[in-house]
């Protein structure tokens, strides 16, 4: 299947010739209509296979359908090499620098986690597109 059949954002398609990418993988023929519809899922497959493009995408044509100016998206990852490669996947898909993003990476010398984490996070989505912004740098 070639992305060009799935009902994404045209703009998003400069992305995806910029990653390479010409035909889905199977993960991504069946979690991107899934997910464009607005449905939860879980997924697996082997490393490789796409994973991370198959849950960008579906956010991005979401992002790209409304306004641009406030937080709209939070992905959380239990290790900070995997918020990176999800970082480094959003810089290539996206259309244009219109789309914004930031890793926060909670980190503490303590042993147990934090319990005020979520609250934390809930905060970050209320903030102001600016003043999120400067956090990241």
């Amino acid at each position: 299947m070639k992305f060009n059949q799935f009902n994404l954002d045209a703009r998003l398609f400069e992305g995806i010739k910029r990653a390479g990418f010409f035909d889905a993988t199977p993960i991504q023929e069946k979690a991107i209509p899934i997910a464009l519809a607005g449905h939860d899922m879980i997924a697996t497959a082997q490393t490789g296979t796409g994973k991370t493009a198959a849950f960008i995408l579906p956010i991005l044509n979401k992002l790209l359908a409304g306004k641009l100016r406030h937080s709209r998206a939070l992905i959380i990852t239990p290790t900070r090499e995997l918020a990176e490669q999800i970082h480094q996947t959003v810089k290539q898909l996206r259309p244009s620098k219109r789309i914004r993003q930031c890793i926060c990476i909670w980190w503490s010398r303590r042993s147990k986690p934090d319990r005020y984490a979520p609250q934390r996070l809930r905060d970050h989505c209320r903030l102001p597109w600016p003043l999120t912004r400067s956090l990241a740098k």
